[in-house]
Formats: structure tokens, sequence, C-alpha cells
């Protein structure tokens, strides 16, 4: 994920102490960003505190009211002629996981402590990644190196700090292993050292690199592809289905749910309480998802549709129906952008999860 750079466009003449208030555009168009972010004035390298309220002016531009504190004299604020970096948060955890990154090093001084200092990084405030460092934990319940394993397995990303002592070690290949099946591995070459063929066709971040800034590239990677939740929103998309299709619904889920992708799903048919009425698991849903996709078969147009069309209007979600089946699509969603994957080719999901995501980003197709 690159920088995004903005700019102050008017400060007001109004000091209370050390806060003044003013606006900033941004030079590119951000349509969710993250409710918290940090300023860095990139001339002095200071971090500053700040609360926001969106304003949306237009559609290409935003304009943010914030009101910064600064510990610093009055005199030494000039942020009006420099620009500052918009520095994006760890994206929310993916169904399942608890870390979103582990990582994998040997037991010399000099690796300990470039890890150390870099979990330091990924878990202050300008990131807030939740990490897991696998060396210094101890699993007496579960035993050594099933526990370490378990770990791997409850993180989205493994981070291999490559060096000649990690790749000594006993429990390596056997981690290696479990890292490829379950997470996405970012190996982080420290120092000359060989390559295992396992690694070989997963992409290397060299610290030494002279191409590129590799703080950057590691943290690009680490953001993944899926978009940020809007303010409040817990997952991305809410699958609203009749029973019948859950076997479909829960392959697309599957897909989407997997680490490539790092989409948080919710679904009627798996996802709902037992001890709440549908409807109340309904709205729980759509308050929850930034998304809200009908899938549409013959048996949900005829029964579920009507029965809840209702409801939907009245909670107002961002719908993006979804043709799973020739049927009759019901009158209030024939104006909607919708999916019919019975016209597509056989790599239609690759169009569709495309299609999807940039309705993430735009949220267009209210439903009122």
């Amino acid at each position: 994920m690159e920088d995004i750079c903005f700019r102050w466009v008017g400060i007001n003449s109004h000091f209370i102490g050390h806060v003044v208030t003013g606006l900033i555009l941004l030079d590119k168009y951000v349509p969710n960003p993250p409710l918290d972010y940090i300023l860095v004035d990139t001339i002095n390298g200071m971090r500053l505190f700040q609360r926001k309220h969106i304003v949306k002016a237009g559609p290409d531009l935003i304009l943010w009211k914030d009101i910064l504190e600064r510990k610093l004299p009055q005199a030494a604020f000039a942020l009006d002629t420099e620009k500052v970096i918009f520095n994006m948060r760890a994206p929310v955890l993916p169904r399942g996981k608890k870390y979103h990154v582990v990582f994998l090093y040997g037991h010399e001084t000099k690796e300990k402590t470039f890890s150390d200092n870099l979990i330091g990084e990924l878990q202050g405030s300008m990131h807030k990644y939740i990490c897991h460092k696998l060396q210094e934990e101890i699993y007496p319940s579960k035993g050594y190196l099933h526990g370490r394993l378990e770990a791997i397995k409850e993180s989205a990303y493994t981070v291999i700090v490559l060096t000649n002592s990690i790749l000594k070690g006993i429990f390596y290949h056997s981690e290696l292993l479990t890292a490829l099946e379950n997470t996405r591995v970012l190996p982080l070459k420290i120092e000359d050292c060989s390559i295992s063929k396992a690694l070989q066709e997963v992409h290397m971040i060299d610290i030494d690199s002279k191409k590129y800034d590799w703080r950057k590239k590691l943290t690009a990677a680490l953001r993944g592809h899926a978009p940020y939740l809007p303010f409040k929103k817990t997952d991305h998309i809410f699958f609203f289905h009749n029973d019948v299709d859950k076997k479909t619904v829960d392959a697309m889920i599957q897909r989407l749910e997997y680490p490539r992708f790092d989409l948080r799903v919710l679904s009627s048919g798996r996802d709902f309480k037992k001890d709440v009425s549908l409807r109340d698991n309904i709205k729980m849903c759509v308050e929850a998802s930034a998304i809200t996709v009908p899938v549409l078969s013959r048996v949900f147009v005829k029964k579920d549709w009507p029965a809840h069309e209702k409801d939907l209007a009245e909670y107002s979600p961002v719908i993006f129906p979804f043709i799973l089946e020739k049927c009759e699509t019901p009158d209030s969603l024939k104006g909607f952008m919708v999916f019919d994957s019975t016209r597509q080719t056989e790599t239609w999901f690759n169009t569709w999860k495309e299609t999807l995501i940039n309705c993430l980003k735009s949220e267009k197709n209210n439903f009122t």
C-alpha cells in the first residue's frame, strides 16, 4: 500500500495553547479512509496526534477538518506549505486469525535484535499490528512444537527472518511447511544465506536491496488486498441466501476468506444465532457488514426476498445482488448493479471478486 500524500489548503488564525484548526486536501481520492491515522511531518519526522471529522466535498477529493495538538511552540508550526503522510493502519484480522503476523527467527543476537525492533515498529501507534514472537513463547499444555505450529496457523502472515542460523533450526522445516499451508509467507533476508527450495517461488524481501525501500515493501505486503472497513463495520460482506443454496455459498465464502483475499464474511447459513429471531439476525448482519449480497435463486426469490424485503429497506444497506441461477429478478432490485453468474464463463469467480471489491470501495447501490 503506497503512502497517500495530502497537503494543507488553509489554516485558521485560531490558536488555543498549542491547538490549531485547519483543512487537509488529499492528493488522491480515498473512498473508505480508516478511522485512525497518523500525520507525520516529513521534514522534521515528528508525529502529530489528531482527531478527525470527515466532510465529503465532490467526487474527486475529501476535505478533512482536523484539530491537531502538537506540544511545540506556536512559532514552530509550519505545516501549511509542507506535505504530510497518510499512514495506513493494520487491516482488520481475517476471520479465525488471532495475529496479523508471526515472526520466525533464529537464536543469534543479530536476528533477535532485528526482529524485536521490527515488531516494535509494527505494534506501535503508526501501524498497530498484532504480532507474535514465536521464539519467546512457551506452550507447556500443548507440547513445544505443537504449540508453535498452532500459533502459526492462528496468524495471517509469517515473516521468516532469513539467516544461516534459522535454516539450521530443528523445527524449521515443519514450521515452514505449516506456514506455507496456512498463511502468507514473507521471507525477509537480513544476511547472505542459502534459500530452501520451498521458498524459491515465494517473493523475498532483501533489506540490503538498493532497488526498493524494504520497510515500505514489507508493510505493503502485510496490508494485503482487502479494502478498509467503513466506520462501525466489522465485516466486508453479508450473504443472505436460502438454506438450499448453502453448499454453493459456503464454497464462495471459503475462497473469499482465503488468505489471498482476507475478506471478512457473514452468511445467513453460517453466522445466524439460534437464540435470536430471524429478523434480528438479519439486522445484526446488515449493520455489521459493508455490503449485503442477496443470493438470488428460484427458492430465495419466491420465499426469502418477499418476506424480508421491507426489513432490508429499513436498514438501508449497500446492496449487491448475486444471481446464482436463472430466475426472475425482483422488481425492487432491477435498478441495481447485479452480478449474473449464469452468464459468465468458468472464470466468473475472479471477475465477480474484482467487481465485489470495487463495490466495497465505491459504497454505491444503497437499498432504501
